[in-house]
């Protein structure tokens, strides 16, 4: 009698494991998988701690005029050679310290790349060529601490991600961007950090890669997927967290969600 007590109470407990092994399996699967998104959005225009940047000339070049939205501060311009003046990119990772990425025609099959660090609020700055360490076309930019940033963009061959771990000064090329078709830049979600990744394919469909991190640096991989478009060569522009969501704007005009899992 007693060996056939501890036999059920053995069978409840593999029972009652494997039903909540299997719950947690199966949340985990439908909280990563994208969705249509059929209710009216509006990306969110990324604060930058109030700052803008933009161009303006005069007699003397081309300027990186960098602002307070609101007008109650002091425009602080950042003069840079027409070469470099083809795109800009503004991330402040908080009121003080914030980087722009300038980048110019390509020239001899290079691109030329200059990043303008500040640590005080644009009141005084450096500038740094990044044109010798960052080999792809730049498309996303972000500085995740005053340490960790990265630069994603596409190639033909290489790396399409790229990652500072001292501030900008330096640039390496990250692991996970190896060998793909373009990376975007990692977004901050909740305490933790997700990179998307869009891999090379000859499918119609263009397939994706979720890594997700918990220091910005070291990235796991949570998965591939696709999103169905209406064109073949419609793909994802940009996405954005928000309300504990991912979300994926698409060239086509359609939104895709992502439900996260909660902390």
């Amino acid at each position: 009698m007693k060996k056939i007590f501890i036999y059920l109470i053995c069978v409840l407990a593999a029972a009652f494991s494997f039903t909540a092994c299997s719950g947690r399996g199966h949340g985990k699967t439908e909280t990563y998988e994208p969705y249509l998104y059929t209710d009216k959005f509006s990306a969110p225009e990324k604060d930058n701690y109030g700052y803008a940047v933009d161009y303006e000339s005069d007699e003397n070049g081309v300027k990186i005029c960098i602002s307070i939205r609101d007008g109650n501060a002091v425009k602080r311009s950042v003069p840079i050679e027409a070469k470099f003046a083809d795109q800009l990119f503004l991330d402040m990772h908080n009121e003080s310290f914030g980087a722009v990425l300038s980048e110019g025609s390509p020239a001899g099959g290079m691109m030329g790349k200059l990043l303008y660090i500040t640590e005080d609020g644009w009141r005084t700055y450096e500038t740094v060529d990044i044109s010798s360490e960052i080999k792809i076309y730049p498309r996303h930019f972000v500085m995740l601490t005053d340490k960790i940033g990265y630069i994603g963009g596409d190639i033909r061959i290489g790396s399409t991600l790229h990652r500072t771990l001292d501030g900008g000064r330096t640039w390496e090329e990250a692991d996970i961007g190896k060998n793909t078709r373009e990376s975007f830049a990692p977004v901050e979600c909740g305490g933790k950090y997700y990179e998307l990744i869009e891999m090379k394919t000859d499918e119609p469909n263009r397939l994706y890669a979720l890594f997700v991190s918990e220091d910005g640096v070291e990235w796991e991989r949570v998965k591939f997927f696709s999103v169905e478009h209406e064109a073949a060569g419609a793909k994802i522009e940009e996405y954005y967290y928000e309300d504990g969501r991912l979300f994926f704007l698409c060239g086509d005009d359609r939104v895709y969600a992502m439900e996260l899992p909660k902390q």
